[in-house]
């Protein structure tokens, strides 16, 4: 149009009526989106915290759109609220699809998570799961970027008046609404009119406009036929828009013209609620209204209910509460609401709860005295009885919080001291949850002295709770570390019925089995009423248990009432008995109705239980809190600005600053401070009660659990001041099932707690040597069980040695044969020229005896431990020694059966085949055969020593593995084969004539060889670890021996002792008789 205007202007209409493409449309439609995305970013940016809404619904494509709206404030305090963006989810809606979108949409603007304070949505389960909604997933985010600072949710106001509906009509929920919102649209003039009241307050807000009708809302008449328009994402109704916003100055509406459209517009808000005026403005600008019109309080308030408390009171500069168990019940009205209802009464003075109430008093007295605390600062308070009653403790605990004016005007410039800046108390675990859980949201701070219920250590919940007695957490590690020091795993629990019982046995249970293995006998819950009954099914359990120890978690009254029904117990306190027998020795005969408060005991004298001084340390904490933040320099102190606190503006949780970091020592040397949780050092006293001869009783200290910062939790115990009431006078067993000892493990009773079980001893091989074992472990392989079984002992060693009678037999007999061959090859040889000698192949028979002397020898590789040279030895050795001896025999049997047939005409050719030469020669073949057996074994697989311990499960066998079962096989078919080849040709010779046959004796020799390698294949299976040495070597004697006596005895006889015959007509049978 610029250029238009230059260069032709009278056209410049023409150019005007040019539409735009679809491109330039889009391209500018984009320009302001990436305007309005910038300027959002920069924005977002300049929060310094900020709050985000969503709601997912459903358009009329039915497309599921999430609209994301965020709202934040920058360092000026200005607010700002902006539409981020509408995200189309179309596929699933679930928590994860919503807040991944959600995360996308934020991230894309440029949000910093730190700063997020805050979420709206609905109540859909998708949002607000407690696993995996929405709101659980946004809050985890959230806290991980901020470091886990507090972040709220809310639910929109829309949902929350559909929630209502749900109890209350619907009308008085949605009527003003609709009413509300037709009125204004039915007619041009009634918006026009509000639309002029918002832009005179620089209010933006108006009736949300969208192009689509409205969904119908759940649970009201708000839907598209009540002419209104309404944007579908953003669910919030106009009328909490202005309500509360809009705010007139005094004179501005005094100035206003009756008649003008603005007091009509005023006269509609009024009508309708959204404005309330001040009651004196009402009738001159609108007589005709009534001034109960007028949706606004009063000018000044007045205490819904004031309690009517039991209390005590000392003005002072700063004001500490105290609630204290003055009265231990107390008794409630009938309530028919007819008439106002009348407070509950306390009953029943408690003593020892008046006397903690006067030394919180004499706390705060000393503390005025001494100019070193809180100098020019009195100290007051205000101590409440909470008649140990949950309605009268919450009721004061509120009491102390607001205080007790009964009226008080609007607008006045407030200022001073709160009520009272903290609060020591309450005594009861339960009391202390209700008054925290409220009073925390004002972090207004609450220091209890016996409230142990370990939950109230959780900063989340209780951020404001202090306590200078040890949690329940403690207190039950303590009674562990006691139980487990005595050895008590079989105990009873008796536990309030409070949440101090519940949390306290919740812990006992879980933390008794895991630390020190115990279990519980019964667990049973004291009620907090006087039920006999009850009482007495408690104290019959017990008297039946096998449990000899009883732990008790609850308060005197409880111990009262359980005492009550213990009959020992009400005889040695009133020196009374129950039987008649009594009676007539002189004695008082107890009637049950003795008062036992009344009782001069000191089992039921509290006062060395010393919570006074727990009450003394938190009026000190809360003291010394105050003297630290008095002295505060101003410039340098730790709160906005580096400012410092004053009792003039005193917020309590500045307070709760000081109180976080106090640390001091009370005049009695103890050491005072809190942790991260609020809770004071602990430490815990031990007492024992002992019984004086006198009947009476007094308390003693015996030790203590504490925890120090450097040691941990410590148990200090005096064993020798312990008086146990047993005529022992030894600590009593508590146990199930008693201790297994070592050698033996546990073995649980089906059905039974884990601390009872039977002892069962360990098998073969398996030690215990610890008490209580759950399991025997197995011995190293080396190792075997004692017979006790509580330890390891090397196993016994087993070969067949030199030293044993065995190895002795076997090694004589061995050396035997030696020395016999020895002999016989002497005897041969001095006889080397006899015609005996000479006649049997001198030669071979040499050969032979040598080859027995080896075989005799080889055996003693056999004796003794196995080593890695005598496993690849002895049945190399033994094999080549034997196919060497049965070579000869083969060789000598051969020649025989060649000499006979020679000896018939025309055989002489047979004896050139079996020459001295062929016979060396077939006996080296022969043995070199074995030899390359017994070489090809020890290359390929060869035997080493092996430790056995199959055969024997207390002894290790020591033998040789074969290493190559076929290679052994092969060594012994060999040898087989030979001696079945011998033995078949001596067979056939058998008959030859008695001068030439040899044959007969080698057939017998060969008989014995073959039996006793026969019989030894079965025995050698069958003999386990060194037996099966011993019968490998027996083999070789016997069958060695059967050799040597067979072919070598004749002979020698008649050489020896028949030397006639030892000649050359005798063998060839030329020799004469004689007459």
């Amino acid at each position: 149009m610029y250029d238009a205007e230059i260069v032709c202007p009278e056209k410049r209409q023409a150019f005007a009526n040019i539409s735009l493409t679809r491109n330039t449309v889009a391209d500018r439609i984009s320009d302001l989106s990436a305007d309005l995305d910038s300027q959002l970013k920069q924005k977002v940016k300049s929060f310094i915290a900020f709050s985000v809404a969503i709601d997912e619904g459903t358009d009329i494509t039915d497309v599921a759109q999430l609209a994301i709206f965020i709202r934040g404030v920058d360092d000026t305090l200005t607010v700002t609220e902006e539409f981020v963006e509408l995200v189309p989810m179309t596929d699933t809606t679930t928590a994860a699809d919503i807040f991944t979108a959600l995360v996308g949409a934020l991230d894309r603007v440029g949000v910093d998570w730190s700063r997020v304070v805050s979420l709206a949505t609905d109540v859909a389960p998708s949002m607000i799961g407690k696993k995996a909604g929405v709101v659980k997933k946004f809050r985890d985010k959230v806290q991980s970027a901020n470091g886990g600072r507090d972040f709220w949710t809310f639910h929109f106001i829309l949902h929350q008046e559909a929630l209502c509906c749900k109890s209350l009509k619907r009308d008085n929920v949605m009527k003003v609404v609709i009413q509300t919102v037709n009125f204004i649209r039915s007619r041009s003039v009634n918006h026009r009119q509000f639309d002029s009241l918002l832009r005179e307050k620089d209010h933006i807000y108006d009736l949300p406009y969208h192009t689509e009708r409205v969904r119908p809302s759940p649970r009201s008449q708000l839907n598209g036929k009540n002419n209104i328009w309404a944007i579908n994402t953003y669910t919030l109704p106009m009328i909490r828009y202005p309500a509360g916003i809009i705010s007139w100055p005094k004179e501005e509406i005094e100035a206003t013209d009756p008649k003008s459209p603005k007091s009509s517009t005023l006269r509609l808000c009024i009508t309708l609620g959204i404005l309330s005026l001040h009651p004196d403005l009402l009738p001159p600008l609108f007589p005709d209204l009534p001034p109960q019109t007028s949706s606004f309080p009063p000018s000044s308030c007045k205490l819904q209910k004031k309690f009517n408390l039991n209390g005590i009171h000392r003005p002072g500069d700063v004001i500490l509460g105290g609630l204290f168990e003055v009265h231990y019940s107390s008794v409630f009205p009938e309530r028919t609401f007819t008439s106002e209802p009348d407070q509950p009464t306390c009953q029943g003075i408690d003593t020892p709860g008046f006397r903690h109430a006067m030394t919180m008093a004499f706390a705060i007295d000393e503390i005025n005295k001494n100019s070193k605390i809180l100098p020019n600062v009195t100290l007051g308070y205000r101590l409440y009885d909470n008649c140990a009653t949950l309605d009268i403790g919450f009721s004061a605990a509120l009491s102390l919080a607001s205080g007790q004016e009964e009226q008080f005007r609007l607008l006045e410039n407030c200022s001073g001291t709160p009520s009272v800046v903290g609060i020591v108390g309450d005594p009861f675990s339960t009391f202390s949850i209700a008054a925290s859980s409220v009073l925390g949201l004002f972090k207004l701070p609450i220091v209890s002295y016996f409230a142990t219920c370990s939950c109230l250590s959780d900063r989340q919940r209780f951020p404001s709770f202090f306590r200078t007695i040890p949690s329940d957490a403690f207190q039950v590690r303590a009674m562990i570390q006691i139980l487990k020091h005595f050895g008590w795993t079989w105990v009873g629990l008796l536990v309030s019925d409070d949440d101090y019982g519940l949390h306290v046995s919740r812990s006992f249970k879980s933390d008794f089995l895991q630390l020190s293995g115990g279990c519980l006998a019964y667990s049973e819950i004291l009620p907090w009423e006087d039920h006999p009954n009850e009482y007495k099914k408690i104290v019959d359990l017990m008297a039946r248990s096998t449990a000899r120890v009883v732990i008790v978690f609850a308060l005197k009254i409880h111990l009262i009432h359980l005492m009550t029904e213990v009959k020992q117990f009400w005889e040695d306190t009133f020196h009374c008995r129950f039987s008649a027998d009594w009676l007539e020795d002189g004695g008082t005969l107890c009637t049950g109705e003795e008062e036992l408060r009344n009782a001069e005991t000191e089992l039921l004298d509290v006062t060395e239980l010393r919570p006074e001084y727990n009450i003394y340390k938190a009026v000190y904490a809360l003291a010394h809190a105050l003297d630290d933040m008095l002295h505060c320099v101003p410039g340098r102190g730790p709160f906005i600005g580096h400012s410092c606190a004053t009792l003039q503006k005193l917020e309590p949780w500045q307070l709760m600053y000081y109180l976080e970091k106090v640390n001091f020592t009370t005049p009695f040397g103890d050491q005072v401070f809190f942790d991260e949780n609020g809770d004071a050092l602990p430490i815990y006293d031990i007492m024992n009660w002992l019984w004086l001869p006198d009947g009476s009783t007094k308390v003693q200290n015996v030790g203590e659990v504490k925890r120090s910062v450097f040691k941990g939790e410590e148990l200090t115990l005096d064993e020798n001041k312990i008086f146990w009431n047993f005529k022992s006078e030894e600590p009593p067993a508590s146990v199930c099932s008693k201790s297994c000892p070592p050698g033996t493990h546990i073995a649980r009773k089906r059905g039974k707690p884990v601390c009872c079980y039977d002892c069962i001893p360990c098998s073969e091989g398996k030690i215990s040597n610890n008490t209580d074992s759950l399991e025997c472990t197995s011995c190293p392989e080396d190792f075997w069980s004692s017979p006790q079984r509580d330890h390891c002992v090397l196993k016994r060693t087993e070969f067949l040695s030199y030293h044993e009678p065995l190895g002795i037999c076997l090694t004589t007999t061995s050396l035997l044969g030696t020395f016999i061959c020895t002999v016989v090859l002497g005897i041969f040889t001095y006889h080397r020229s006899t015609p005996m000698v000479r006649a049997n192949n001198s030669e071979l028979s040499f050969l032979l005896l040598v080859s027995l002397k080896l075989c005799f020898l080889c055996s003693l590789l056999f004796i003794g431990r196995p080593r890695l040279w005598t496993c690849q030895l002895r049945h190399a050795a033994f094999g080549i020694s034997f196919v060497l001896c049965v070579s000869c025999i083969l060789v000598k049997t051969m020649v025989v059966v060649a000499v006979f047939k020679a000896s018939k005409p025309g055989g002489g050719t047979n004896l050139k085949w079996f020459g001295a030469i062929q016979q060396r020669g077939t006996v080296l073949v022969l043995t070199s055969i074995q030899a390359a057996i017994c070489t090809a074994w020890l290359v390929s697989s060869s035997p080493t020593p092996h430790k056995n311990t199959q055969y024997y499960n207390d002894k290790v066998v020591y033998e040789c593995a074969v290493g190559s079962t076929i290679g052994f096989g092969v060594l012994l078919g060999y040898i087989g084969v030979l001696a079945i080849l011998s033995f078949l040709l001596a067979f056939l010779a058998r008959n030859l004539p008695d001068n030439f046959n040899e044959a007969k004796f080698i057939t017998f020799s060969m008989l014995i060889f073959c039996s006793v390698w026969v019989a030894f294949v079965p025995a050698y299976v069958n003999s386990p670890g060194k037996y099966a040495d011993a019968v490998e070597v027996f083999a070789i004697l016997a069958s060695s021996f059967g050799l040597l006596v067979a072919l070598f005895g004749p002979k020698c006889y008649i050489i020896l002792l028949k030397p006639e015959r030892n000649t050359k007509n005798a063998i060839m049978g030329r020799e004469t008789t004689k007459p």
